[in-house]
């Protein structure tokens, strides 16, 4: 047996045992291979079902987890948002126009969706979210970082191929995009310094890696992310030397394959290709509006010739239509209402956090800039199905409790703090004693303010670049 298959199966069997002692623990396990794929790192991709195993397990050890406070965690809108739109989507799966053609990528959907749910029901606590964000930035940041390595190694490499089964090269890239800006914001809430570099290190490799795959798609998503990166930073400046410095070689050696791709003949026939699909999308959800021709895309590909009068073996190049062609008009408006619904929401959730938990904003900022990168190449092609991105909304809809909870938690701290002054002022004596003491404190202030204000410290590159690199770069000075 090879040594990757030894070191595979002792992982797993690993992640299996810690499940017991740490669901938590468990949970990121089960995710950290849903996205990065070891097993394809291993060459043995489906040979050992350790995914069904670990989620089974997972599934059972995080229920005391999920139970703890349920009704609670009822109570969050967007969590409803996702139950609704998985409705249709399941009965979409079971009522098909036809045999159902695709019922694996419906089960591995559904199992999916389910895990998914675990996200918001089974991490209790804002900590716990952290730390499994970073775990998801690192899966995927770490096949970024291989990708982007391999090319700078080999002179400017392409991937045309993709990686694993659920990944080709358009949606390696999304993923590389997505994996940008996750790695970024997971190495400014790092405080040990050889995490934040690593993070830092696979955040730019990840991006040269998305360009690298050719998709442009993913170059359009991967501009979005880091621009919100820049748009976002105290020290843009600084960020900008930052990206230049750490994406600039590698595209610099793929950019004759890149621009070769995006002003070919070819680009402009694809162009007009997706038009004809969306005209097709747009027609059959006309014909089926209520539960769609079938969930999986290939009920839409079995019908689309009908539409066109001509052989069709296309998806709709398009999640949005999409989902609305496959399970209907109420799958289709709460998909839209999900990704850009959050999108929005999280915008309003910076600015409360930033004036209540500036240390937290790093959350926030991952997962709509993670959130926009995929909306974006979302309308090029069919990835209603990627499992990153129901990362993202699932981590967002358990941001949505946390961020609720500061909220709370600092206007109760606000109300007995302003409560306290008064009830001490009550209490205190009035007599010769505190009148001495309070004359001390303003003769210790008065030689306070004499003393005068330490030196600010300089704000040349080298203190932008090293402050756009510190362990909190949000929290305002």
């Amino acid at each position: 047996m090879p040594l990757r298959e030894l070191l595979l199966i002792a992982i797993s069997v690993g992640l299996v045992v810690v499940s017991f002692a740490k669901p938590f623990w468990g949970l990121c396990g089960w995710f950290w291979f849903s996205v990065m794929r070891p097993d394809a790192l291993a060459w043995s991709e489906g040979k050992y079902p350790v995914a069904k195993v670990l989620g089974a397990v997972v599934l059972v050890t995080t229920l005391p987890r999920v139970l703890s406070n349920f009704l609670s965690k009822l109570r969050n809108p967007w969590l409803w948002v996702f139950v609704a739109y998985m409705v249709p989507v399941i009965l979409s799966g079971f009522f098909t126009v036809g045999p159902m053609l695709s019922p694996d990528r419906f089960g591995a959907f559904l199992r999916l969706a389910l895990m998914a749910l675990l996200i918001p029901l089974a991490i209790e606590t804002v900590e716990e979210l952290k730390v499994f964000l970073a775990v998801v930035a690192g899966a995927m940041g770490f096949v970024g970082a291989k990708f982007g390595a391999w090319s700078l190694i080999h002179g400017g490499a392409t991937f045309l191929t993709g990686y694993s089964r659920q990944y080709d090269n358009n949606t390696l890239g999304l993923a590389f995009a997505i994996a940008t800006p996750l790695c970024w914001y997971t190495a400014s809430a790092m405080r040990q310094h050889y995490f934040k570099l690593g993070f830092v290190a696979m955040s730019f490799l990840s991006g040269m890696a998305a360009v690298m795959t050719t998709s442009r798609g993913a170059a359009l998503s991967l501009m979005a992310s880091v621009g919100y990166i820049m748009l976002r930073s105290r020290q843009k400046v600084a960020v900008v030397l930052l990206i230049l410095l750490g994406m600039g070689p590698g595209i610099y050696l793929v950019q004759d394959q890149v621009l070769a791709r995006v002003t070919s003949s070819a680009a402009e026939a694809s162009a007009m290709s997706r038009l004809t699909l969306a005209r097709i999308a747009i027609e059959m959800w006309k014909d089926h509006p209520v539960l769609g021709v079938g969930f999986g895309g290939r009920n839409f590909i079995a019908l689309a010739s009908n539409y066109a009068g001509r052989q069709i073996i296309h998806n709709a190049h398009n999640s949005w239509l999409q989902v609305f062609a496959d399970s209907g008009t109420f799958a289709g408006v709460f998909y839209l209402i999900l990704v850009f619904g959050q999108i929005a929401w999280l915008s309003l959730s910076v600015r409360s956090i930033r004036r209540l938990r500036p240390d937290l904003l790093p959350l926030p900022y991952m997962l709509q800039a993670g959130l926009m990168a995929f909306a974006i190449d979302a309308t090029f092609h069919s990835f209603h199905r990627m499992e990153l991105s129901y990362v993202l909304l699932l981590s967002t809809v358990a941001w949505y409790r946390f961020s609720k909870a500061v909220a709370e938690e600092l206007a109760t701290e606000t109300a007995s703090e302003q409560a306290a002054p008064a009830s001490t002022q009550a209490l205190a004596p009035v007599g010769l004693a505190s009148r001495l003491q309070a004359a001390r404190q303003i003769v210790h202030a008065a030689r306070l303010s004499k003393a005068g204000s330490p030196r600010l410290p300089t704000t040349g590159i080298a203190t932008r670049l090293k402050t756009a690199l510190r362990v909190n770069p949000h929290q305002p000075r």
